[in-house]
């Protein structure tokens, strides 16, 4: 059974990893990102992130009304803790940074990231007209 207590030791423990994660690549990702990629691709790759945290908080709202809306993405499971919501899109996050930094030229990794801008934003729009609110 589910407590307050397990609850908040998983919840830390993956806000923890993603700081370490995020202080430990973050520098890295930002430093080798300036190398090769373009303004345009980093203003791209940075909505990819914003629209991954709205996904995130939109999430997070609705699992707080499970009467009313219910988790579509398989791999959030039923019911998802901000910390497997949190680990899964840094993931997520850090895969298509490493794969378009090191596999796509200029040109693939700009097309790249708007397809998967546009496929976010519709996530996002999808949430928002089926009731979806963030709140703080």
């Amino acid at each position: 059974m589910k407590t307050l207590k397990n609850d908040f030791d998983w919840c830390f423990w993956m806000w923890y990893l993603a700081i370490m994660l995020s202080l430990l690549v973050g520098p890295n990702m930002c430093a080798r990102a300036g190398e090769d990629w373009e303004l345009r691709d980093e203003v791209l790759f940075g909505s990819l992130v914003t629209l991954q945290v709205v996904d995130i908080l939109q999430t997070r709202e609705a699992m707080k009304h499970p009467e009313q809306f219910k988790e579509a993405n398989p791999v959030f499971g039923d019911d998802p803790s901000t910390g497997k919501l949190v680990l899964i899109k840094g993931v997520y996050v850090g895969v298509v940074w490493h794969l378009l930094d090191e596999y796509t030229s200029s040109k693939d990794r700009t097309v790249a990231l708007w397809v998967l801008n546009a496929i976010a934003a519709v996530v996002v729009l999808n949430n928002h007209l089926v009731g979806v609110r963030i709140e703080f």
